[in-house]
């Protein structure tokens, strides 16, 4: 069986788990939303529940990536607390959650791309083929040893984090600590918007938080740097959002921020940081607005491809994606079927006409967010189970902690699929039917390892295996 090369500290796994979750993308595309349709005024509390949420996820996912460690990740976790057949019908739903997500983002990184160039130099090129070029990119970046990606996430994820606080830090120059306004623990912002799509758009942008552990095999000392990793990145991603809402609705008034959300929602936060940065910050986060979304798509390959690598090793795919290169010490192959199965539907796609936002974005982030809700949620009951099993179960730890986590990602999937129509800007027919698509993949799943039960013990044998 060959092996991964541990080339990543926690300070690097932290970078591509934060890049994962793109936070400026999510500032600047889905926060807007969230003022607008969602909860308002009350974002901050929104992002408190969510930060929550998930902390007590991490609390359960940190203590079993101590005793189970291997590229499966999540499925991996499932399969040894629930069973191998609920592990695969997992792993099922997260290669489909990945590969949709990635190409959501795809659409997403080359029409942004497009807007830039075009704001800046003039020239107009249709965004299917910025989103063909940056398909090259990361497929070659994702092909050769992944130090190379991490080295590229951290330079751009600096610059983007700096950006950012430079416009928390405009707003308090300008309000004082003002800008924490009391107004939003009034009774009426409480208790004002929708929860439920409020709690998705949060939910959105966490996504990708998760694949710490898909990168234990790349890890040193993963039993200490996944935990790390999870901690660091939904501290981090947390007390930004709640901060950067918070200071958002004190600039420009409580009873403000909806219309003003309402009016563009793409533009809120370009206007604002032209008002409190000034128009040159505003052309540099548009450049960066850009990478953001290439590194978010980046560290989205890179997830996608770890388990077809994986599962591909297990023999579950075909054995050829659990190939790691010679000099690079990459999975190559599972690295080239994602760019794919991702890029090459997108490019066709585009070019039939789908649009890039309010279209394949909107439909396929949609759709991979529920997936991934779905796989966390899972995931959160097998911890449970599987220190139940062995009867080391500790109360908070493996208990009470990823039992909440369980109900409050299980809450969240089903506002997910209660409120699709909305979330992806369409209610074409057959769009109720969407949302299913990770349910049916965990079906197919769990009966592809019921028959392999019967007909291949071997294999079933290793589904339950890191």
């Amino acid at each position: 069986m060959q092996d991964l090369a541990r080339t990543l500290g926690p300070a690097k796994l932290v970078a591509l788990v934060i890049a994962a979750a793109a936070p400026l993308s999510c500032l600047l595309g889905t926060v807007p939303l969230l003022f607008a349709f969602g909860t308002g005024a009350a974002a901050p509390f929104t992002f408190v529940a969510s930060t929550v949420v998930l902390l007590l996820f991490s609390v359960g996912y940190a203590e079993i990536s101590r005793h189970v460690t291997g590229g499966g990740a999540l499925y991996t976790y499932v399969a040894r607390g629930l069973g191998p057949a609920w592990g695969l019908g997992a792993a099922f739903v997260a290669v489909v959650a990945y590969l949709i997500f990635d190409l959501g983002c795809y659409a997403y990184t080359g029409y942004f791309i497009q807007i830039m160039v075009r704001d800046i130099t003039g020239f107009d090129l249709s965004w299917v083929w910025w989103m063909a070029l940056s398909g090259v990119t990361i497929g070659v970046l994702g092909y050769r040893q992944l130090d190379v990606s991490t080295r590229v996430i951290i330079v751009l994820l600096t610059f983007e984090f700096g950006l950012l606080f430079v416009f928390d830090a405009a707003i308090l120059i300008h309000k004082g600590f003002a800008a924490f306004t009391p107004m939003i623990f009034d009774r009426s912002v409480v208790h004002g918007g929708s929860v439920s799509i409020g709690l998705m758009f949060a939910f959105l942008c966490y996504i990708g938080f998760e694949s710490a552990a898909i990168y234990s095999e790349e890890v040193t000392a993963p039993t200490r740097s996944v935990p790390i990793a999870l901690y660091a990145a939904v501290g981090t991603l947390g007390a930004f959002y709640i901060a950067t809402t918070w200071l958002t609705i004190g600039l420009v008034g409580v009873a403000n921020i909806r219309p003003l959300a309402l009016q563009d929602p793409a533009l809120l936060y370009f206007r604002l940081n032209t008002l409190v940065v000034g128009r040159v910050g505003t052309h540099l986060l548009e450049v960066f607005m850009t990478t953001s979304q290439l590194i978010t798509t980046l560290a989205l390959h890179n997830a996608a491809t770890r388990y077809l690598f994986s599962l591909g090793r297990q023999r579950c795919f075909p054995a050829r994606l659990g190939a790691v290169h010679t000099s690079h010490q990459s999975p190559h192959i599972a690295s080239l079927a994602t760019s794919v199965m991702t890029v090459v539907p997108a490019l066709i796609l585009g070019l039939a006409g789908v649009p890039p936002i309010v279209g394949l974005g909107s439909i396929t982030t949609a759709l991979g967010t529920i997936g991934i809700l779905l796989l966390q949620a899972l995931a959160a009951v097998a911890v449970v189970f599987y220190f139940l099993r062995r009867r080391t179960l500790h109360w908070w730890k493996t208990g009470v902690a990823p039992g909440l986590a369980a109900l409050g990602l299980g809450a969240a999937a089903c506002f997910a699929i209660h409120d699709f129509a909305f979330l992806s800007g369409t209610t074409l027919p057959g769009m109720s039917l969407l949302p299913w698509t990770p349910v049916v993949a965990f079906a197919v799943g769990f009966i592809f390892a019921l028959w392999a039960r019967r007909n291949h013990p071997y294999l079933h044998a290793q589904l339950s295996r890191p």
